[in-house]
């Protein structure tokens, strides 16, 4: 039976619809080693992926070793992702997707669509507790957790993986790249800088050398191979492929104080602009104390580490910071990841001189349109739910703040170009936000999700749209 034999109006519970791959079918998973296996701050590092070769760009893990040094022992900051601080990919020498600040765009979605802790080996999502292992032995092993004092932490030596990405490594309508088709695929990635990755375990709130070193970096990904020559023979048969994929545009504006408002404007010329990002950092320069309760202890608590668990047992006694400087709670991540706009009154984005919904919104009202932006359903329904520190409306301003507007119609089924076109003439993007009372500094950052295509011609002949 197939779909043809039943009418529109049954429902295709009623369809039989069965698939068998034709031939037979080899996936192979290969270690591919870049240009340099050691690397560290602001370096960067090329990966370049088989020739002649079948990829399923779904399966592409990135390995390394993080090691710190310096006068302090630091820890990692929260998702092995904030590592990377601008990715890139190109195919046959043409750049196809660059993604700056590329830690900062993955916290932003990752703290709203947070994994179970017991899925995430390697991504650190608890950098409050170091877990290891005694030496082996001829009897069974204690295992150990750290989280008590931050003299009992030992420097940063952790094996860290980055197994789901952001932009055109997991986004493609087709996941299986041909690179025989498209040339050599090359992965760029620039390290971020300490501040952005590392936090401080020391008595000092102040850094003085603290780094990192990366070594025995690698990615690994499957290969595929059909035994019969229909997928070739088709491939070979076609003048064009597409490809479409997802990309971010982000640019920082200038430092400024709260109490003077954020009016800040970019010009985005794209043929499907899909969603519109505004948030804000704080101006850091320099590693500093993990930002969680503990975090900035002093007094009696300035050897305190504290986990996160310890935390959100009691978020009302651990509230804000043990310390003078009110940043904290459960947070649980590097200060220059930390989206602060506390005190926010309204925010509104406008295309063109256009506002795009009747005025502009309170704080609560960005947050229910952001729902509806990252497609669940107007109510917080997704599978997974926010960072575990998200507690109120409070905590999601002080530290996890974004507004977000959807401009496509979103279609988890199908690869759909449906947002704004502005291929003709560069779109006009402007965010406007107002505080009460706040003179704090931070830095806007807007941040624009498109959809691109990229077409791959006969010759390995490769252009985006």
């Amino acid at each position: 039976m197939v779909y043809e034999e039943f009418s529109a109006s049954m429902s295709e519970d009623f369809m039989n619809n069965i698939k068998r791959l034709k031939g037979g079918m080899n996936k192979q998973k290969v270690k591919i080693s870049p240009d340099l296996t050691t690397s560290g701050p602001n370096n960067i590092t090329t990966f370049r992926l088989p020739l002649s070769s079948l990829i399923d760009f779904n399966s592409i893990s990135m390995y390394f070793t993080a090691a710190g040094s310096g006068a302090q022992s630091v820890v990692p900051a929260r998702y092995s992702s904030s590592f990377i601080k601008r990715l890139s990919v190109s195919f046959n020498g043409v750049s196809c997707a660059i993604i700056n600040d590329y830690n900062l765009v993955y916290n932003v979605f990752a703290d709203m669509h947070n994994k179970g802790k017991t899925r995430a080996f390697g991504e650190n999502l608890d950098p409050s507790v170091n877990w290891a292992e005694g030496a082996g032995g001829s009897s069974l092993v204690a295992l150990t957790a750290t989280a008590g004092t931050k003299s009992d932490v030992a420097q940063m030596n952790e094996k860290l993986v980055i197994n789901n990405f952001i932009g055109l490594l997991n986004s493609l309508s087709s996941p299986i790249i041909n690179t025989d088709l498209t040339g050599t695929c090359e992965i760029q990635v620039q390290w971020s800088p300490a501040y952005e990755c590392l936090a401080l375990l020391g008595g000092a709130s102040a850094a003085t050398n603290e780094t990192y070193t990366l070594s025995d970096i690698y990615l690994t990904a499957n290969l595929i191979s059909f035994t019969d020559d229909d997928y070739y023979a088709q491939l070979a048969s076609k003048d064009k492929v597409y490809y479409g994929f997802k990309d971010y545009v982000v640019s920082r504006f200038a430092s400024v104080a709260k109490n003077n408002n954020i009016n800040i404007t970019n010009y985005i010329s794209a043929s499907s602009i899909d969603a519109l990002i505004a948030t804000c950092i704080l101006p850091e320069t320099a590693p500093t104390r993990l930002v969680s309760y503990f975090g900035d202890g002093d007094g009696a608590t300035a050897g305190e580490f504290g986990a996160q668990a310890k935390i959100l047992s009691d978020p009302t006694t651990y509230i804000d910071s043990v310390g003078s400087l009110n940043n904290g709670d459960a947070f649980n991540q590097v200060k220059a990841l930390q989206r602060h706009a506390s005190h926010l009154k309204t925010g509104v984005f406008s295309i063109n001189n256009k506002q795009l919904h009747y005025g502009a919104l309170s704080p609560l009202e960005i947050h229910q349109g952001n729902l509806s932006s990252l497609n669940n359903m107007n109510v917080d329904s997704s599978p997974a739910s926010y960072h575990e520190g998200c507690l109120s409306l409070y905590h999601w301003l002080k530290y996890y703040f974004f507004h977000m507007e959807s401009l496509e119609m979103i279609d988890t089924s199908k690869f759909l170009l449906s947002g704004l076109n502005s291929s003709g003439a560069s779109a006009s993007i402007n965010y406007q936000a107002t505080f009460d009372g706040a003179s704090n500094s931070v830095i806007p950052v807007m941040i624009v999700a498109v959809s691109r295509v990229m077409q791959v011609e006969k010759g390995r002949k490769i252009s985006v749209m």
